[in-house]
C-alpha cells in the first residue's frame, strides 16, 4: 500500500478540506510534503527554487503569500511544480491572504494532473503544522506496515518527467525511504551514482566507517552486468527486507531506464563534474572512454523545462550536429549543458547561438542561453554551474535585448546585485555617487545613452542610435560629454567597468521594482 491523496484527506488535521480537482488525482501517491512559501518571481526566490533537489511525489502546502493577488504567477508555481513531478498542494488562508481560488489554477491544475486541496476558507486559526503531522505519520505507518517498496516505488518514478527516469533518482528516493546515504558501484567498483541522507551530508565513499555499512550485489541485463549496492546507515540496523529492495528497485531501473548505456554514463560524467570530483570523473572518463581533454567550453540553458524531454532532446541532436561534435549534452538540477568537442570559430558559436535562440523561442521555452569558455576544469564547471543558478535572472534582466549571455555578463550581475543586497540606504548612497557627476538623475540623457550603449548594443554606435531612435551624431555627441565629465572614453579598459556597473544596478532596480 501507499499514501494517497484520498487517504490524506481523511486525516484529522484536513477536516473541512475540499478537493478542488479532479477526482482522477485522488489516486495520486505521496511520499513527502514541504512548505514553499514564496514564488519564482524574484532573483533570489528562484535561486532557492534551482537550489531544492524535488524529489517528486511531494505534496506542497502554500498559501501563495507573496503572489495572493497574482493569479499568473501562482499559475507558474503550479506549472513548475507539475513539471518536477510534485502531486499537488495545500491551499491555506483563502479568503484571508488571497481573496479566492482563481477557476484558471482549477483548470491548470486539471491539465496537468495536478491536486489542489483547500483548507477551510476564512480560517486563521489553521496551522501548517498540523497537516505536516498527520501526513508524515501516515507515510511513516505505511512504510513500516508495507516494507516492500521496489515496485512501488519505480511505478511513482514512471509518473514522473522523463528526465527524472534516471539513477539518480532511485538511488535519492532509496535514501529518503531508508534514511540512509547509499552508493552504486560498477563491476570494477568504481563509484557511478550516489545518494547521502540528510542531503546536505558529504560522504567519502573511499573511506568508509568500519560499522553501518552494507553491501548488496544489482544484477542487470547485458550488456550492463553487475554493480554493487553500498547503503552507510551508521545509527540504524537495516533488515535483509529493506536491502533487497533498495537492490531490487536498482535493478528494475537499470533494465527499465539503463539500456542505453552510453546516455547513462553521460548522465553520471556531467554530475561527477558538476560535482568537482576530478577523480570520479578520470575514472568514468577511462572506464567508459570519454574523452574529457576536448571538453573546454559548453552551453547552458536553466530552468529547462519541457513537456517532452526525448522529443526535445532529438531535434536538439540535430540541431547541434550542424555546429559541432557534441561531447556531452544532459541535464542537471534543471537546466540543460552542451558540451562540444574542442575548440570553434567565433563565426560557429554566433551561428550557432542563433540557431539555439531561434529554436527555443520556436518551443515557446522562456529559457536563456549561456556560453560558458574556458572551463577547462571540473573546478571551474563548478563555479559557472554556481554563478548561473546564482544570477542568470538577474543577468537576464540586465541584458534584456542580447541574445545570449556569457560568464562575464553574470558576474556584472552578481556585483551589481552584491551592491543592492547591501541595503536600500547603500544601494541610495552609491547611486547618488555615481550619478552626482550627470545631474544626479537616472532618468538623464547621457545615463540613459551609457545603459543602452554598454548594456543593449554591445558598444555600437550605429545600434544605440537605433534602439534610442535619434540619429548616430547624437550618440557621438552624448559619448563626448560623458567622456569630458568622466575624463575617459567609454570604452577604455578598467575605467569603463565603472560606468557597466552603474548601468547594471540600475537596470536591475528598476527591473526588479517594476
Amino acid at each position: 500500500m501507499s499514501v494517497t491523496i484520498q487517504d490524506i484527506l481523511t486525516l484529522p488535521a484536513l477536516t473541512g478540506a475540499r478537493l478542488l480537482t479532479n477526482t482522477s488525482g485522488a489516486n495520486r501517491v505521496v511520499t513527502s510534503i514541504s512548505v514553499l512559501e514564496y514564488a519564482s518571481t524574484t532573483p533570489v526566490q528562484a535561486e532557492i527554487t534551482d537550489a531544492i533537489h524535488f524529489e517528486g511525489n511531494e505534496l506542497i502546502i502554500t498559501s501563495f503569500a507573496n503572489v495572493a493577488n497574482d493569479v499568473e504567477a501562482q499559475c507558474s508555481n503550479i506549472k513548475r511544480f507539475a513539471q518536477v513531478g510534485e502531486v499537488g498542494l495545500v491551499l491555506y488562508y483563502v479568503g484571508i491572504l488571497m481573496p479566492k481560488v482563481d477557476e484558471r489554477l482549477v483548470q491548470l491544475a486539471d491539465e496537468l494532473g495536478f491536486v489542489i486541496i483547500l483548507m477551510p476558507e476564512n480560517d486563521a486559526s489553521l496551522a501548517y503544522a498540523n497537516v505536516i503531522s498527520d501526513v508524515m505519520q501516515a507515510i511513516f505507518l505505511d512504510q513500516m506496515n508495507n516494507p516492500v517498496f521496489a515496485v512501488e516505488m519505480l511505478d511513482e518514478i514512471a509518473k514522473m518527467p522523463a528526465y527524472q527516469h534516471n539513477l539518480a533518482t532511485v538511488l535519492k528516493m532509496i535514501a529518503e525511504r531508508l534514511h540512509a546515504s547509499c552508493a552504486l558501484l560498477d563491476g570494477n567498483r568504481q563509484l557511478i551514482q550516489s545518494a547521502t541522507w540528510p542531503r546536505n551530508r558529504h560522504v567519502d565513499w573511499q573511506k568508509l566507517p568500519s560499522s553501518g555499512v552494507y553491501r548488496q550485489a544489482v544484477r542487470a541485463n547485458q550488456p550492463l552486468g553487475e554493480f554493487e549496492l553500498v547503503i552507510l546507515a551508521e545509527n540504524q540496523d537495516l533488515d535483509v527486507y529493506a536491502r533487497s529492495q533498495a537492490a531490487a528497485a536498482l535493478q528494475i531501473s537499470l533494465n527499465l531506464w539503463g539500456h542505453d548505456s552510453s546516455e547513462l554514463n553521460q548522465r553520471e560524467l556531467l554530475a561527477a563534474i558538476v560535482a568537482d570530483e576530478p577523480i570520479r570523473v578520470r575514472r568514468l572518463a577511462e572506464y567508459y572512454h570519454i574523452d574529457i581533454s576536448t571538453m573546454h567550453h559548453m552551453w547552458v540553458i536553466p530552468q529547462f523545462f519541457t513537456d517532452d524531454y526525448a522529443k526535445t532532446r532529438r531535434e536538439l541532436d540535430q540541431l547541434n550536429q550542424h555546429f559541432a561534435e557534441i561531447a556531452l549534452m544532459e541535464r542537471y538540477e534543471g537546466m540543460l549543458v552542451i558540451i562540444p568537442k574542442g575548440d570553434l570559430e567565433n563565426r560557429i558559436w554566433n551561428q550557432w547561438a542563433k540557431a539555439l535562440v531561434d529554436y527555443l523561442n520556436d518551443q515557446d521555452l522562456s529559457a536563456s542561453l549561456i556560453r560558458c569558455q574556458n572551463v577547462f576544469t571540473t573546478t571551474q564547471v563548478k563555479n559557472a554551474i554556481l554563478l548561473i543558478q546564482r544570477s542568470a535572472v538577474d543577468a537576464r534582466m540586465i541584458f534584456a535585448r542580447k541574445a545570449y549571455l556569457s560568464l562575464a555578463d553574470l558576474r556584472l550581475a552578481q556585483e551589481a546585485r552584491e551592491l543592492i543586497d547591501a541595503g536600500a540606504d547603500s544601494t541610495k548612497a552609491y547611486l547618488d555617487e555615481h550619478l552626482e557627476p550627470f545631474g544626479g538623475s537616472e532618468q538623464s540623457e547621457l545615463v540613459a545613452t551609457i545603459s543602452v550603449y554598454l548594456l543593449d548594443a554591445n558598444a555600437s554606435v550605429s545600434k544605440c542610435a537605433k534602439l534610442m531612435y535619434v540619429h548616430r551624431n547624437t550618440i557621438t555627441y552624448r559619448l563626448q560629454q560623458i567622456a569630458s565629465i568622466t575624463g575617459f572614453t567609454i570604452g577604455d579598459m578598467p575605467d569603463t567597468m565603472t560606468l557597466y556597473r552603474l548601468a547594471a544596478v540600475i537596470r536591475l532596480v528598476h527591473t526588479a521594482s517594476a
